[in-house]
């Protein structure tokens, strides 16, 4: 019995174990898996009031869609009076639509219009919001790679300035040549913090677009930048944006509206229950049922059309509208466009001068070690080999916003936020 007691206990004993085991090593997978760009643009997406805003404005819209179909059920009104001899009398009224002309579905179909006009807003919200999430992602990316440089740099010149400290303790070097060398390792601490500087300014504002805090420290996925050629990329932007569609909907929009506002003045056709209250009727005439052909035309119909032209010039601005949003967005694509070839081209050759520039220092080294040049002679290509490092992380930097641009432009980034149009 005591020992079936001792296997039982050793036995839960390796089933905690191995669960605890199992719970840390799932953790750490959700830890691990939780960073990103594809973490970042979540956060933004589940985080950033700007798009609660949106939906409330979507949620808002579909309750006028709502009220708007409410339109076709009855409705009741009634009143009741005191009169001075002490009397009331009052009436009530059940007024069933029978036949509006279209004016109820016309404005449905107007309200459910701007539901999807609202819903491609959304989407064109997130768009820019996903486009600003992955430049500030893109940005740190750059900014890490130019402290890695500056740190890079101030290991070379904590270096030098030990070797010419132990010279002038040796009686080689110069009080003066000590000072320089600790100038230049200053300075390049100083471009150190500076950098540094500028990546907690890249944090805060990634923090500030994902509301959270996000880890920004994995790298971005190359294949993600990769983009066809100018004329196709050029057209899936105007084929999957969402600022042309929300405004290709507004259009929609005002169309229904003038629709509506031209059958405006026509009749409507009601069956109307009407009952009196009031000790002044009897029970014989007190209960009507009446087909009733009701329509208001104001100013002689002036008003009505005054308000179409005004309706229908706001269509005709809407489609010049469309067509400016075009062309900025072709020209927009276009300068993306160019601008990355740029980086691409300048990456070329700044990674041919830093190649050039290291076979130089190197040579430099060498005669300086075997004593045929001064040590100031090897700062000259360290700085410059500093600085073309520098320029190359900035212009990689700078090629791969502009292809992160693009991408969420043609929609590439909307399944890896998880952006939808509700």
């Amino acid at each position: 019995m005591n020992n079936f007691l001792k296997i039982t206990i050793l036995g839960l004993l390796i089933v905690t174990v191995l669960y605890s085991q199992h719970s840390s090593s799932a953790t750490t997978t959700n830890t691990k898996s939780a960073s990103g760009l594809s973490h970042a643009l979540q956060s933004t997406m589940a985080q950033h009031p700007a798009l609660a805003g949106k939906q409330a404005e979507i949620q808002a819209q579909s309750y006028t869609v709502e009220s708007t179909k409410a339109g076709r059920f009855p409705s009741i009104s009634g009143q009741l009076g005191q009169q001075s001899t002490g009397g009331h009398q009052g009436s009530i009224r059940l007024q069933q639509p029978l036949w509006t002309f279209g004016k109820i579905d016309a404005a449905i179909s107007h309200a459910q219009a701007g539901m999807l006009t609202q819903s491609w807003q959304l989407l064109e919200v997130q768009r820019i919001l996903i486009e600003d999430t992955a430049a500030a992602y893109a940005k740190l990316q750059g900014i890490r790679q130019r402290a890695k440089v500056a740190s890079s740099n101030v290991a070379a010149h904590q270096r030098l300035y030990r070797q010419i400290k132990r010279r002038q303790q040796g009686q080689m070097a110069s009080i003066a040549d000590t000072r320089l060398a600790y100038s230049r390792l200053l300075q390049a601490k100083t471009q150190q913090q500076s950098i540094n500087g500028e990546l907690q300014i890249g944090l805060n504002e990634l923090q500030a677009i994902t509301q959270t805090p996000v880890d920004s420290s994995t790298n971005i996925n190359r294949q993600l930048a990769i983009l066809p050629a100018l004329a196709q990329t050029t057209q899936l932007a105007i084929d999957n944006s969402a600022v042309l569609q929300a405004k290709r909907q507004d259009i929609e929009v005002k169309r229904l509206k003038v629709k509506q506002q031209k059958i405006s003045t026509l009749p409507s056709v009601y069956l109307r229950l009407e009952r009196d209250l009031g000790h002044s009727y009897s029970s014989a005439d007190s209960t009507r049922v009446s087909l009733v052909l009701e329509g208001d035309v104001q100013g002689l119909g002036y008003v009505s059309r005054a308000q179409v032209k005004s309706q229908a010039a706001r269509l005709s601005a809407a489609k010049l509208e469309l067509q400016v949003t075009q062309i900025d967005i072709e020209r927009r694509i276009k300068s993306l466009m160019i601008n990355r070839d740029l980086q691409q081209l300048l990456a070329r050759s700044q990674q041919q001068a830093i190649s050039a520039v290291t076979g130089t220092m190197n040579s430099v080294t060498r005669q300086y070690r075997s004593g045929r040049k001064s040590w100031i002679e090897v700062l000259n290509p360290r700085r410059e080999l500093n600085e073309l490092r520098l320029q190359l992380a900035k212009i990689n930097s700078d090629w791969l916003v502009s292809s992160l641009r693009v991408a969420t432009l043609i929609g590439n980034l909307d399944d890896l936020a998880g952006a939808t149009q509700q």
